[in-house]
């Protein structure tokens, strides 16, 4: 992620590279890079796509931790509060119908909710509180991890606090891809942006 994403798409799930550029200024830590969202003005588009993916080697665990952050103006509804307000922030792909995934819905933007595969959704749905925004132009740091096998488990951490796991059972048997971003629910009325930083995926438990 730290080099020109434009050069590496090759996956179905990469989507509007014209809208994702390398940010050669802006970056987490002592990094000077990253990989920038150009979300442009849309009023009309209600689901404007951009997304990178990442190919996994078909796995039944996977942990995940990223940086990321927004222009300070960066919202949900952008101006347009016609249709539903949602921005889908991670998503993992299984081999059945749904996606385990951190989503912010419904214009709360002061932490992501989780999803399991849709096949279980109710019993693996996590939703998150806390106070602010995340929406307010400063880097946060999202560890996500998430497990299959007898019994489904995905849980997640929000700048060092703890939010909590949820278990459940789906017909899922491997996870394919992951994407950064997906899409938001309505195109913005206004421009705006996010970042994406240290950005790193594991396949054995990191220690966390």
């Amino acid at each position: 992620m730290m080099s020109d994403p434009r050069h590496v798409y090759d996956l179905a799930e990469d989507i509007s590279p014209s809208e994702i550029s390398l940010d050669a200024t802006t970056g987490f830590g002592t990094s000077t890079r990253s990989m920038r969202y150009d979300w442009p003005v849309s009023a009309t588009l209600l689901d404007h796509r951009i997304s990178r993916a990442i190919k996994l080697p078909n796995l039944q665990e996977i942990w995940v931790e990223f940086t990321f952050k927004t222009s300070p103006s960066f919202s949900l509804n952008a101006g347009n509060t016609a249709h539903s307000m949602a921005y889908k922030l991670l998503h993992v792909l299984v081999n059945v119908p749904g996606r385990f995934g951190l989503n912010f819905e419904n214009n709360k933007t002061s932490c992501p909710n989780a999803e399991g595969p849709n096949d279980d959704y109710t019993n693996m749905y996590l939703s998150c509180s806390a106070t602010g925004t995340m929406f307010d132009g400063a880097w946060h740091t999202i560890r996500y991890h998430a497990r299959l096998g007898a019994t489904d488990f995905h849980e997640f951490w929000q700048d060092g606090v703890y939010k909590g796991s949820r278990t459940g059972n789906t017909s899922a048997s491997f996870m394919f891809d992951m994407r950064l971003g997906a899409n938001m629910n309505q195109g913005p009325a206004q421009a705006q942006s996010n970042w994406w930083g240290k950005v790193i995926v594991y396949d054995k438990d990191p220690g966390w």
